[in-house]
């Protein structure tokens, strides 16, 4: 059978070939333009898609601080007002009874309101304390150069009436305290919390050798993460007092958590809680070593 036809001029033409330039040849070119220009639409669309559904996640995550830092600011409004009346209220009338009743009351009953003011008074320092922790973890640190033996200083100066009551001994080992980055007032009550907890603790005279040494960090906590590079300065408060058992050494940075009566009773239970989350705030980590009848010695870093 014949492949092909013949023209008129003679010669054969194949019928499976294809002219130039047909049909075919000169859409492709165009299709394919066409499929290119539509998928990069595609891709455009599903970014903007992305990027609406981030914004809107975002959004709402703001709300939901905002809500919570609305209902933490209710809260604390109640502590501070709702709580601290009553308090202070008891402990006026308590008060007067005292001033004016004095005379008539036997020993006994002014026994009772003596130990029903130190409760109120106990009260009022746990309610302060729990304040301002709540409030620690809902600010920004204020950072900037921070001589650390300015540190020191204001937060003896603070601690001035028991360290004068006890005769507490507080050195510096060489060669001294150095300038970091922080927030001031909330190193202050880091150096402060320290102090008082090792004046509390210490059953003879309280002798406390504070040093600092910079090293490099192997990495520094950001919350529950972290990330590594750079220096830090490890700080140091060594004591004299009785020892913390092994199984409690971790125990004691949680709030409310009470491993021992001091010279000034129990007290709030958020002392070194509070150093806990201001140390961490600084990207730093806080811990202590120490062995019943050893004295204690309690470590926190601050990152470069």
């Amino acid at each position: 059978m014949g492949q092909g036809i013949e023209n008129k001029s003679g010669k054969r033409k194949n019928k499976n070939r294809k002219a130039k330039n047909g049909p075919e040849e000169t859409q492709k070119p165009l299709q394919d333009e066409e499929s290119a220009g539509g998928a990069r639409g595609q891709e455009e669309r599903q970014e903007k898609f992305l990027v609406r559904e981030l914004r809107e996640k975002l959004h709402q995550a703001l709300a939901r601080e905002q809500e919570a830092q609305g209902e933490l600011q209710r809260f604390m409004h109640m502590l501070s007002h709702d709580l601290r009346s009553p308090i202070s209220t008891v402990s006026n009338f308590l008060g007067i009874i005292l001033a004016r009743q004095g005379g008539v009351l036997d020993e006994k009953s002014k026994e009772y309101i003596g130990y029903s003011l130190e409760i109120i008074k106990d009260m009022s320092h746990l309610l302060t304390d729990t304040l301002y922790y709540i409030k620690i973890g809902s600010r920004m640190i204020s950072e900037g150069e921070v001589d650390s033996t300015r540190v020191l200083q204001r937060a003896l100066l603070e601690l001035k009436d028991k360290i004068e009551k006890t005769g507490a001994e507080i050195k510096i080992s060489a060669p001294g305290l150095p300038v970091i980055r922080g927030d001031e007032t909330l190193l202050v009550q880091v150096f402060q919390n320290l102090l008082a907890n090792s004046l509390k603790f210490s059953e003879d005279t309280p002798r406390v050798r504070i040093s600092a040494a910079r090293h490099e960090a192997t990495g520094r906590n950001l919350g529950s993460s972290a990330v590594g590079g750079g220096g830090e300065w490890l700080f140091s408060f060594r004591d004299n007092g009785p020892g913390i058992k092994p199984e409690d050494q971790a125990r004691i940075f949680e709030p409310f958590v009470h491993i021992g009566a001091g010279r000034d009773g129990k007290g709030a239970g958020l002392g070194l809680a509070i150093c806990k989350k201001i140390v961490e705030l600084h990207g730093g980590r806080i811990w202590v070593e120490s062995a019943p009848g050893e004295g204690s010695t309690f470590y926190f870093t601050i990152p470069d």
